[in-house]
């Protein structure tokens, strides 16, 4: 018998078979178009995007004829946050708009200190520019017709499982990151009341926990997906719990920071230590488990661009090996990484990035460094926000094999970083999650932290380097809190550390 795991990313959707004790046996990805129509829009085709998971779950099943008629269960992990709505009949209303969508910048609401009040009062998370409610506040103002049209919003993953099974449904972990009571786990309406949505919680499909069996796949997803109908379908999470349960991160004082789009640093925490007005909270897989998330706007797209812009020849083996000959703190350059303006450490929709400290005696290798430094300090920065109970930080993404990301990361910490020596941890997180819905538990627990260390890279941190990183730290902070002044200040979402 076999499981199927999937991950859909911003820029890639993977797909994976497994047997019932997560052994993988075949993978196959596929890229995922991101649509940018206007300034500050992301966006993507959510009927390409199904296409897209049919293709791939089609070429798995062909590629391993063994397990046909014998996949039990899916379990499907997606990015979170921004708005995938669909009309009465099932069928997208427009592009769904991403996370890391902007276009609500723009947007006049005077009242955003009550309306953080109010989410800070039910447990509930304070809006930013790529959340549920404000994308649904933009498509009032800007798109009436399609807004009146709207029967559910979904998330990412629930949108895969509602072509997979017909159920309308979502999990705890994506709804908590908007307008959940994550204690309560019932959703706290009087948010929407307050940014003029009256009416639209009935929109929102009732949260269960990640392990729930929501349905069973159709027979007209079969013909789509070379898949068996009736095979069960958990409701699945958020792509950041699943790669942290892949990480072995399900305990108090557990963390681990997803180096890829953006850096996704999280934390497991007791409730009395959760920060709704500071940080991002999200309920884990493991009921009773919550995860304090300081997930930035901005990750390794700052090192891509630098790349591009500076060092447009070099391969990323060649540019490390000689930016690692220059000394910490890059010449005395600065580099603030907020390209897309930012969301953790602070919000900022009008947040730019800049380059700060440059003499005649600069070079572009001091630039080069100072942008991976610059992510080192954003990472830092949103640390100093968690209780210090941790010893340790976890890395997973693209980013994360970068080894003078994370010997930078761990001289600036202060704390060993632990590079598992193993890829696609979204995948494995969700097939635990699979495991524990179908009552797999006990084949799952064989295997599941069972080496989960055998072979990673530990990068223990420098003294002599922590040290001058901590006088960075400082500069950096004090250098963006005086450019911050030239930013748009119509932005009513303070800084959180002004406030």
């Amino acid at each position: 018998m076999y499981l199927l795991g999937v991950d859909v990313g911003t820029s890639k959707i993977k797909a994976a078979l497994t047997d019932f004790g997560g052994k993988q046996l075949d993978m196959e990805s596929m890229p995922v178009k991101t649509l940018h129509p206007f300034e500050g829009a992301s966006e993507i085709d959510m009927d390409a995007l199904w296409g897209s998971f049919c293709r791939i779950v089609k070429i798995l099943v062909e590629r391993n004829p063994q397990v046909a008629g014998k996949v039990e269960g899916i379990g499907v992990t997606g990015q979170g946050d921004g708005l995938w709505a669909i009309d009465g009949q099932g069928k997208p209303v427009g592009n769904a708009i991403l996370w890391n969508d902007t276009r609500s910048k723009f947007l006049q609401l005077d009242n955003r200190e009550e309306i953080d009040d109010i989410c800070v009062r039910h447990n509930a998370n304070v809006v930013y520019a790529g959340s549920w409610h404000i994308l649904l506040r933009w498509m009032k103002e800007h798109k009436r017709k399609e807004y009146d049209s709207i029967a559910a919003l979904l998330h990412c993953k629930d949108w895969i499982n509602y072509k997979l099974t017909g159920a309308i449904g979502t999990d705890h972990s994506d709804a908590s990151t908007a307008l959940l009571d994550t204690y309560e786990k019932t959703y706290a309406t009087e948010i929407l009341d307050a940014m003029g949505l009256e009416g639209k919680g009935e929109l929102f499909p009732k949260p269960v926990p990640s392990t729930t069996v929501i349905g069973r796949t159709t027979k007209a997803a079969g013909m789509e997906t070379g898949l068996e109908e009736g095979i069960a379908v958990v409701a699945g999470s958020i792509d950041v719990a699943a790669v942290a349960l892949g990480l072995g991160v399900a305990e108090t004082g557990n963390a681990c920071t997803i180096i890829g789009t953006t850096l996704c640093n999280e934390i497991v925490l007791e409730k009395g230590n959760l920060d709704f007005r500071n940080n991002m909270v999200v309920c884990h897989i493991p009921e009773e488990r919550y995860m304090s998330v300081m997930p930035t706007l901005n990750g390794t797209s700052a090192i891509d661009w630098i790349k591009d812009m500076l060092f447009p020849g070099d391969g990323f083996d060649v540019l490390e090996k000689r930016l690692s000959d220059v000394p910490v703190g890059s010449g005395g350059v600065v580099f603030h990484p907020y390209l897309y303006g930012e969301r953790a450490p602070f919000r900022n929709p009008f947040a730019t990035g800049s380059f700060l400290g440059l003499t005649v005696t600069s070079t572009k290798d001091d630039l080069g460094r100072a942008a991976y430094e610059g992510l080192a300090m954003s990472l830092c920065e949103c640390y100093r926000s968690f209780p210090d109970i941790y010893d340790s930080i976890r890395v997973s993404g693209g980013g994360a094999n970068s080894r003078l990301l994370c010997q930078i990361i761990a001289d600036s910490m202060g704390k060993p970083v632990i590079r598992p020596n193993e890829e696609e941890l979204g995948i494995k997180g969700i097939i635990r999650t699979l495991q524990l819905g179908l009552g797999l538990e006990e084949a799952s627990n064989r295997g599941y932290l069972e080496g989960r260390d055998e072979g990673a890279s530990v990068f223990i941190p420098d003294e002599g380097n922590h040290r001058e990183y901590e006088a960075i730290l400082e500069r950096f902070l004090d250098l963006r809190n005086q450019m911050a002044s030239t930013w748009k200040r119509d932005w009513k979402g303070q800084h959180r550390n002004e406030r």
